[in-house]
């Protein structure tokens, strides 16, 4: 019997909120203001992105610091590393991106491979997910899992449509 299988049919472990997985688990991010809503979970608005203008013409391509020297990546593409800026409006600060920019240059390797991080090269967010509904309001897998697995799972259904998560696919 697998682990998931004992969990599910042991009826004397106590069934409480806290002990289930939540929404967290799938890396669920909301944008913070609503200038971030239009680009959010893509590489360009992540505070590991860095532009190729900042790589002094020794490496073609845009980079990401947790991605390394060696990975290109660009603007539109996603990972379930995503970070927004911490500045009141998300916009870059460019010190930061400098400092990355200089790491990069000594060639550097990733801290993760593409397969790891989920890098995508398409434009996600729930709005762009098979399993949302009701104008991306409300997410079918969470729902599916909290009614299949009622014991494991309690996870929050409600979404918003520029919101997203490592579940995410495709419509």
């Amino acid at each position: 019997m697998s682990a998931l299988e004992r969990l599910v049919v042991d009826k004397t472990r106590p069934t409480r909120a806290r002990n289930r997985i939540t929404r967290d688990a799938f890396l669920y991010l909301t944008p913070a203001t609503d200038g971030q809503k239009t680009d959010f979970a893509q590489c360009g608005p992540c505070r590991m992105f860095v532009p190729e203008k900042y790589l002094e013409g020794k490496l073609k391509g845009d980079r990401c610091i947790i991605h390394g020297s060696k990975q290109e990546v660009s603007k539109g593409m996603s990972c379930g590393f995503m970070c927004s800026w911490p500045t009141p409006d998300g916009s870059p600060v460019e010190e930061v991106i400098e400092d990355h920019a200089e790491e990069l240059l000594k060639i550097i390797p990733g801290s993760v491979t593409a397969k790891d991080s989920g890098l995508v090269d398409r434009k996600v967010q729930c709005h762009r997910c098979r399993f949302s509904e009701a104008k991306a309001s409300k997410c079918v897998l969470y729902r599916a899992l909290n009614q299949t697995f009622p014991e494991v799972f309690n996870l929050d259904e409600k979404i918003t449509p520029n919101s997203c998560c490592n579940a995410q696919e495709p419509m």
